[in-house]
């Protein structure tokens, strides 16, 4: 699926949480990205941080919804 498909995809974090339970992943672009109380972040080794796509990670389309990081493809 494309950028805008996957962000529309992506939950909102519930009250009280810092971090929504989906995150969209790209083998292409090898990110993963979900939203937060603060907007979009990507998950890096060892904390999630503030993401900015820039036109490489627009125009993946090869996004998929996960719900762990274990399942990657």
């Amino acid at each position: 699926m494309t950028y805008d498909e996957a962000i529309s995809k992506l939950d909102n974090p519930k009250d009280g949480e810092d971090y929504g339970v989906l995150m969209m992943v790209s083998k292409t672009i090898d990110k993963y990205i979900l939203k937060s109380k603060y907007g979009l972040v990507v998950c890096t080794h060892d904390w999630p941080s503030p993401f900015s796509p820039n036109q490489f990670d627009i125009e993946a389309t090869d996004y998929s919804i996960v719900k762990n990081i274990d399942k990657k493809w």
